[in-house]
């Protein structure tokens, strides 16, 4: 991944031009043999080595945390595969060792210099930010000048289209995976309990919680890791740039995987609800669960092989079946012939010849990497001085976090006496301490605690922690066990007497049976801050993607307090669980923060 990026690097600077003639002696003229390659390829290992390793130091601060965090994401561990396609389709497709056509000279010095301009810039952002997400952007826009300087001198079958692959990589912009993910959860989840209705399986499914009778199944993101539905779009694209698709096809081949991978969770939520209905085998977890993810996966790229076979076919160029059947020019919707046979017609693969001229061109193309020195300098001085002076503090930081564990050791000692049993007209009623497991989208543990007012209505106050990475929005939570969203504002509180200027979210819910909700909740880190909650605005999610978040490293103790009335609830009732809410979140913050601090 680094050296296509210090190919386009040093490559910038001598245009193409400088050492011309040594250059061209080695694209142009007779192929030299895989011996006289090898010894190009070790005269030239110090240049090599230097571009490897000076765009290491460029973007391995902030690249390879971004790899980190996105692989504590169950949907994103794909982007390894995406990695390996993408290195062993461009040694496969540049195989050919013919010259490539001349380019039109004005076209052919701009992409590489907006590409490689970009790509500084971008990484200049990304330090200041600092944002790992802007630079994998550069990494990859970097990645593009060195591909196009590459295709100028040899052929690189569908070097664009392999370009494109590496975007699989970036999480989408907008929160828009999360979106994605949520709406095939919930559709996942209504089709399954159409499915069970049919074979006769007793159920209740309420927003993704599927209850049977004796055990309850959260149809949660979980339906992910390798087997998710981002896995299957990111192997439809790799499939299709494999079998040299038109980028049309392999659009068209990735939506029809979103389809094959809601019916793979379909079938998967289904065969474990009806195994443990009529076996009494829970196959929801453990090896049994790993294996059937598996097989369906299995069972859903001999789907996508099949669709693609079928696009082949329903996609064929139009003109040349014309000319062979009728023979005669269409008389009508020419225009329209010639578009669809452009967007759906593969490009001819060229020949493969010797396979030493691989290695001997990429040799001699080292040579004039000697001229890069001034660009390669560019992007390794920024991090470079950033890293001495300290200023960095090493992006690693900011997105891998370290759980405090004596915090959590103290959110564990919580018991029933840290909440008083009076709060100004409600009753302690319940405490229940809960642990799920370490992943669990409710978090890995809660101390929860019920109070009821004089006329029975429940109050649920919840210390849920910890959460790797910052806030967790607890509307997605409720929205997956049945709760419809009515609603949801984010509420800055003055400052306390503690100087803690807090930040609450409220959000109300309603039930097609009538039952009402409503929540109130705040978080502080592991550093005793209290969170900035978002508010999910067009600018800030973009300013949140691009900082990844910019407390990605943060441990989160969050505190709610969720309210139920069987029609509507009053202002009066609102209030009383904000006010549950201040009490609650001042005595979980002593005793979680400043354990020396008695609650009064």
């Amino acid at each position: 991944m680094w050296g296509c990026g210090g190919v386009g690097v040093s490559l910038l600077i001598d245009g193409g031009n400088s050492r011309a003639g040594d250059f061209s002696a080695g694209v142009c003229g007779a192929v030299p043999s895989r011996e006289d390659g090898a010894r190009l390829v070790g005269r030239n290992w110090i240049l090599l080595a230097a571009n490897a390793i000076g765009l290491a130091v460029a973007y391995g601060p902030l690249v390879v945390p971004f790899f980190v965090r996105l692989w504590s994401l169950p949907q994103y561990q794909y982007f390894p595969f995406v990695i390996g396609a993408f290195v062993w389709l461009l040694i496969r497709n540049s195989r050919g060792g013919e010259r490539a056509e001349p380019a039109k000279a004005r076209f052919s010095k701009i992409v590489p210099i907006a590409c490689l301009g970009g790509a500084w810039v971008l990484l200049a952002l990304a330090y200041l930010i600092p944002s790992p997400w802007l630079a994998v952007v550069s990494a990859i826009l970097a990645i593009a000048a060195g591909l196009h300087k590459l295709a100028q001198q040899r052929r690189v079958h569908y070097v664009w289209g392999l370009w494109l692959m590496l975007w699989l990589i970036v999480p989408l912009p907008l929160n828009r995976d999360q979106q994605l993910i949520t709406g095939l959860q919930r559709l996942s989840s209504r089709l399954s309990s159409a499915f069970l209705d049919a074979v006769g399986v007793e159920h209740l499914m309420e927003g993704n919680t599927l209850a049977l009778p004796g055990k309850q199944f959260f149809v949660d993101e979980a339906c992910s890791g390798i087997v998710s539905v981002l896995s299957i779009i990111a192997c439809a694209v790799i499939y299709g740039i494999w079998r040299d698709r038109r980028a049309a096809h392999v659009l068209i081949l990735a939506l029809c995987g979103i389809g094959w991978a809601t019916l793979m969770n379909v079938g998967r939520i289904t065969t474990i609800a009806v195994v443990y209905d009529w076996l009494a085998i829970d196959w929801s977890a453990g090896a049994s669960h790993e294996t059937l993810g598996l097989v369906f996966f299995a069972l859903v790229f001999l789907a996508l092989v099949c669709t693609d076979l079928f696009l082949v076919g329903f996609l064929a160029p139009i003109e040349p079946t014309l000319r062979e059947v009728v023979g005669t020019p269409l008389p009508f919707g020419r225009k329209w012939m010639q578009w669809w046979d452009w967007l759906f017609t593969p490009a001819p693969r060229d020949a493969v010849l010797d396979e030493a001229a691989p290695i001997a061109g990429i040799a001699r193309r080292l040579r004039p990497m000697a001229l890069g020195w001034g660009a390669l300098a560019a992007f390794v001085a920024w991090p470079a001085l950033m890293l001495a002076t300290g200023s960095l503090g090493w992006g690693g930081d900011r997105s891998v976090a370290v759980v405090p564990q004596q915090m959590v050791d103290r959110a564990l000692a919580c018991q029933q006496s840290t909440l008083p049993a009076q709060i100004q007209r409600l009753s302690f009623a319940k405490f229940s301490p809960v642990q799920r497991e370490r992943n669990d989208i409710l978090g890995n543990f809660s101390r929860t605690y019920e109070y009821r007012d004089a006329d029975g209505m429940l109050y649920i106050v919840s210390c849920d922690f910890p959460y790797q990475g910052g806030w967790h929005e607890l509307t997605v939570c409720y929205r997956g066990i049945g709760w419809d969203l009515q609603d949801r504002r984010v509420v800055h509180e003055e400052a306390n007497a503690n100087g803690h200027a807090w930040t609450d979210m409220e959000a109300e819910f309603s039930k097609l049976d009538g039952n009402q909700g409503f929540l109130t909740a705040c978080a502080f880190d592991d550093n005793g801050q209290p969170l900035d909650l978002p508010a999910y605005t067009l600018w800030e999610d973009v300013w949140r993607r691009v900082t990844s978040g910019g407390n990605a490293s943060q441990i989160a103790f969050q505190v709610q307090v969720w309210a139920v009335a069987p029609q509507s609830i009053s202002d009066e009732q609102r209030a009383t669980a904000r006010e549950l809410l201040r009490q609650a979140r001042e005595r979980f913050y002593r005793a979680i923060v400043n354990p020396g601090v008695k609650n009064t």
